[in-house]
């Protein structure tokens, strides 16, 4: 994850803006609020290989 990331300049706000899309998406297809706290628990750590360190 995070060799594929690297250098794309990846700021917290764009991490949070991911988010809020991903749960918009989720809430369209009615997924479950389980599946979806789930989801956002395996997606998480994976902020630290994502996010640039400088942002």
């Amino acid at each position: 994850m995070k060799q594929t990331h690297a250098g794309l300049g990846m700021t917290t706000d764009d991490w949070q803006r991911a988010g809020r899309y991903f749960l918009e998406a989720l809430n369209e297809f009615d997924v479950p609020q389980q599946a979806q706290k789930d989801f956002l628990g395996i997606i998480g750590p994976l902020e630290k290989d994502i996010v640039d360190s400088g942002s």
